[in-house]
């Protein structure tokens, strides 16, 4: 049992990690056995930082998992997803909410002095259920994949004026370039609150927008390499094959309650539902 302190399993990313650095980069701590997370952040090409980080922690029989981009690549931005994306996923951890712990960490960025304040970011968290579900939260484009049975799907729906667009019935061409705009963040999350969902599976992907792949590509890459931290890897470089620029966090979870990609809990009780995406509102 995990008690308060240092959590064993814990582990975030800093923004000098990235895949081939030669730098050698500081080991992270010891992984449970066995592993069920794995955390891979690269800088883009066209970027001064990786002002993008990642966090996963254990705690008692859950494991809760954050990633955290932050809007610019100021140097204090950097710092900011540093920092925030380790305290969303440890209060995640320890109160059984991922609303909780963005709604928490929403606090690192606030300014009585100012209505938008700065540096921010979107924002997406995880958090296991003892039945084989995950309660999945964010705000702003972070996203979610969950993996099950040979497929993928988005359990999230981003914040931006290019999705509203979409969800008004404007053509690809007309929002494609308004997915740039944020139309929420963790700074915003006391003003318009955030989005949440319940899923059943046995994999999550959390990723920052960078990650751009299709649910075939991370279906296919999930079935090749199933171990969170091979699995993290080959998510993001299939990212940068694309020629990706941005930032690239992808951060690999698999369910502490299920033994098999088939999706059995733990006892042998189904974790199976119609469409294993149930819900989405708004909290």
């Amino acid at each position: 049992m995990i008690e308060d302190g240092d959590v064993p399993g814990s582990a975030s990313t800093r923004p000098t990690d990235r895949i081939g650095d030669p730098r050698p980069v500081r080991p992270a701590p010891a992984e449970p056995t066995p592993a069920l997370a794995g955390l891979v952040s690269v800088q883009g090409r066209r970027r001064e930082r990786n002002c993008d980080a990642g966090a996963y922690a254990v705690f008692h029989d859950v494991i809760a998992a954050a990633v955290v981009d932050g809007s610019g690549s100021a140097p204090e931005v950097a710092r900011f997803a540093a920092d925030t994306a380790p305290a969303v996923a440890g209060v995640t951890a320890r109160r059984g909410s991922p609303v909780l712990g963005i709604v928490t960490a929403s606090e690192m960025c606030s300014d009585p002095k100012i209505l938008l304040p700065s540096p921010s970011g979107a924002v997406v968290a995880a958090v296991s259920r003892p039945d084989g579900r995950w309660l999945v939260a964010w705000a702003g484009d972070s996203v979610a994949w969950a993996v099950r049975d040979g497929q993928a799907w988005l359990a999230t729906k981003p914040h931006t004026r290019g999705q509203l667009l979409r969800d008004e019935g404007a053509d690809e061409d007309t929002a494609r370039p308004a997915d740039r705009e944020l139309l929420n963040d963790l700074a915003r999350v006391p003003l318009y609150g955030l989005s949440g969902n319940e899923v059943i599976a046995p994999m999550l992907v959390l990723a920052s927008d960078g990650l751009k792949l299709t649910a075939e590509d991370v279906a296919r890459i999930a079935a090749e390499d199933p171990e969170p931290s091979a699995c993290a890897k080959a998510l993001v470089r299939a990212a940068q094959d694309k020629g990706v620029g941005d930032d690239v966090t992808a951060l690999v979870v698999h369910h502490p309650a299920v033994d098999d990609p088939g999706g059995k809990a733990r006892g042998g009780e189904s974790v199976e539902d119609e469409d294993g995406n149930e819900k989405e509102d708004a909290t």
